[in-house]
């Protein structure tokens, strides 16, 4: 972080515990300080105070999220196309269709691998609604 030249400390603290820490200034004048524990997943918060050397202090606070986890999505047959018995996924559709559900609202990326005859190939998605839908070539 970047602070006035005439702050001669800053410390910082997480979730608003009783516990600070002080960073330290590189030459360039930035403060920094490195986690030595690993932070839950969720939201914390991130108090910053810095203090010159008239013993003024300003304080701010940042919330942010840890988000370490992605969502299994889940594969469904469209039901449309089920032909044996319901939830079988046995199909005599020769395009069926699949729709994919539950994917993380924040996956940057959606693609399916599908291998048929022994060749591959890779389909990137369209997220619509928490929901994608999936139609095979003939």
């Amino acid at each position: 972080m970047t602070v006035p030249e005439d702050v001669n400390a800053v410390r910082l603290s997480i979730d608003g515990g009783t516990t600070w820490v002080n960073a330290t200034k590189t030459s360039a004048g930035i403060w920094n300080y490195s986690w030595t524990t690993d932070l839950t997943e969720g939201v914390h918060m991130l108090t910053v105070e810095a203090t010159d050397i008239a013993g003024n202090t300003a304080t701010r606070t940042l919330d942010f999220t840890v988000d370490t986890t992605l969502l299994v999505p889940t594969i469904t047959l469209d039901t449309a196309n089920d032909s044996g018995v319901p939830g079988d996924n046995i199909t005599n559709e020769k395009t069926p269709g699949f729709t994919i559900n539950g994917i993380d609202a924040d996956a940057i990326r959606v693609a399916v691998q599908v291998t048929h005859n022994g060749t591959s190939k890779e389909v990137e998605l369209t997220q619509s609604g928490g929901a994608v839908a999936l139609y095979a070539d003939q």
